[in-house]
């Protein structure tokens, strides 16, 4: 959404068919919490919390968020 746009300072050209990880320190994406969160998604399973994102410029932000499975 736009708000996660401007948080993120991206526009929707640069992130659209990107994966999420592109979001995520290399240390964050290569750990088994991330694996993790995933599998909970593959699995149904809601994620909520205080997650570090980068944003574009290496920016630290921490978002307050949902994750929703897709089904």
């Amino acid at each position: 959404n736009q708000n996660f746009l401007t948080t993120m300072k991206y526009s929707l050209s640069e992130i659209k068919g990107k994966h999420h990880s592109m979001f995520c320190l290399p240390e964050v994406v290569n750990s088994s919490a991330y694996s993790d969160f995933w599998k909970d998604l593959r699995d149904g399973k809601a994620r909520s919390g205080l997650f570090r994102r980068i944003a574009k410029g290496g920016i630290d932000v921490y978002l307050e968020a949902n994750y929703l499975p897709i089904s």
